[in-house]
């Protein structure tokens, strides 16, 4: 095989690679969004917190995938010949002449002579066009306008639910006023048990706390309190 040829064969098995990433990218693109939209709708829904470590991650697994797909194609010179002749519409053109090698055979130079016309007037983008598949870039559309709705859209019923971290936080918070009302009432200052009393009673309504914004009230109130 001459260098031209064999720099051409090579070229549109990159050539294919690309082609079948943007395939397979275009067919379950509109999945890995559309499971990024139920990722945000349980966002949306509940206190669910850990949506972007989430999304990042599933985002991340669908690249993984990917890659490991066409790091796991493999394509022989007869496999990138046989395509290059599909797409440029050259008949058995390529293949044959990988298998008619014989120079001294008249028969044989002829076929390779015609190989090497085809690879002298073709590019790897004649012989492989890569192609845009409109139903699934519908589909991947939609999935991608209700995957940005949800990640948008505010908290459903207003202030955001505390999150099992948000609950985590009030409660060290909580701990640390019921902390200083014991050190205000063992200081004996004047109005030690007022104060005391009044740090106890926010301590127990930030447990009660339901929203992130009850929740950051009560902790000014607090700050204010002490203050």
């Amino acid at each position: 095989m001459t260098e031209s040829r064999r720099s051409f064969l090579r070229s549109v098995r990159n050539r294919i690679r690309i082609a079948w990433i943007t395939a397979t990218a275009q067919r379950y693109a509109p999945y890995v969004v559309g499971v990024l939209a139920l990722v945000f709708l349980a966002s949306w829904l509940t206190p669910f917190d850990r949506v972007v470590e989430v999304a990042v991650g599933v985002v991340g697994v669908a690249l993984l995938a990917l890659l490991v797909g066409v790091a796991r194609l493999r394509i022989t010179d007869w496999d990138a010949a046989r395509a290059a002749e599909r797409g440029l519409e050259v008949r058995d053109v390529l293949t044959t002449s990988l298998e008619f090698t014989d120079e001294t055979d008249e028969t044989h130079l002829l076929i390779q002579r015609r190989a090497e016309e085809v690879v002298a007037t073709a590019t790897p983008g004649q012989a492989i066009p890569i192609k845009a598949e409109p139903s699934s870039l519908k589909r991947l559309a939609l999935t991608l306008a209700a995957a940005m709705a949800f990640a948008l859209l505010p908290p459903l019923g207003g202030s955001p639910a505390l999150s099992a971290d948000h609950a985590s936080a009030i409660e060290e918070e909580a701990e640390k006023v019921e902390e200083i009302a014991e050190a205000v009432k063992e200081s004996g200052v004047e109005g030690s048990e007022e104060i005391a009393e009044e740090l106890e009673r926010l301590a127990r309504e930030l447990r009660q706390a339901k929203t992130l914004q009850e929740a950051m009230e009560l902790l000014d109130r607090t700050d204010a309190t002490l203050e």
